[in-house]
């Protein structure tokens, strides 16, 4: 049987380990501003993705405004960039929040957007078709 004496040094011991596990619990929590990412603003996300497009080749340009595109939860503000993969079909600029599709000639291509800031990057992707202009006619 122990003595009373072996019994307090074991409850302190006891004691001092769960407030050691509290206190960085504790800590832990009020150092993570929600979302589980220590404080940071969370990674941007897609809200609306954008659909498929059609032009005729040598037509207006396809404008998206990007900020209907994509969020980010806290409010960060967030970066755009954008890749065509046939910049002969389709070219692409990013000028602030707004995306500007070119159709250049016939074909397909994909044209991926991408959102990020700090956190992270969120992207989305569409199909562009463009309709071959056709041959003058005398």
């Amino acid at each position: 049987m122990r003595s009373a004496g072996s019994l307090r040094v074991v409850i302190s011991r006891l004691l001092g380990a769960a407030l050691l596990v509290l206190f960085v619990s504790v800590w832990g929590i009020g150092c993570d501003s929600g979302g589980g990412n220590g404080g940071m603003a969370p990674s941007p996300v897609v809200e609306n993705e954008i659909q498929n497009q059609q032009a005729n080749a040598g037509d207006d340009v396809i404008e998206v405004g990007l900020e209907q595109v994509f969020s980010a939860p806290s409010g960060t503000p967030l970066t755009y960039s954008a890749s065509s993969s046939d910049e002969g079909v389709a070219s692409v600029a990013v000028n602030s929040a707004t995306l500007t599709v070119t159709p250049l000639e016939g074909g397909e291509a994909e044209i991926m957007v991408t959102a990020s800031n700090e956190r992270g990057e969120a992207t989305d992707a569409f199909e562009v078709q463009v309709f071959a202009s056709p041959p003058d006619r005398p």
